[in-house]
């Protein structure tokens, strides 16, 4: 019996033929931004169109998004760095800040109801949360 073969569309398979034999690809692809996406700041994660060879990956330079745009992301970007923060220093409450600041959440849930559910998600998670303070 003959199984067929269908392309999923997952980058995986194309970039490794890329790497292995030179046959150029274009994806899209998150990479740290280093000036790709002049108005983000250095160090967030950017998706941007991106060069596959047998050399590597080739980000390339985006430039400015529009001011909307970048306003959207940096909001992200903001939100992701205080979670991380909040994670290096094992510190509850700005974990809190971050998933209060989180557009979606804010959107969705009260200050009352965020406390709730990050309470909620700390207690459910307390064997590997323990030296949180």
């Amino acid at each position: 019996m003959k199984i067929p073969l269908k392309h999923s569309g997952e980058y995986g398979s194309g970039i490794i033929r890329a790497l292995e034999t030179g046959i150029p690809l274009r994806i899209n692809c998150n990479v740290k931004n280093n000036g790709l996406i002049t108005n983000l700041p250095d160090g967030c994660c950017v998706e941007v169109p991106s060069l596959v060879d047998k050399e590597g990956i080739h980000p390339c330079c985006v430039g400015d998004l529009p001011a909307q745009l970048a306003a959207l992301n940096r909001t992200e970007v903001n939100v992701h760095e205080l979670a991380v923060r909040g994670i290096v220093e094992k510190d509850k409450n700005k974990i809190f800040q971050a998933i209060l600041l989180d557009p979606l959440t804010s959107a969705a849930l009260t200050i009352d109801e965020t406390r709730k559910m990050v309470d909620e998600i700390f207690a459910a998670s307390q064997q590997y949360l323990s030296d949180y303070k």
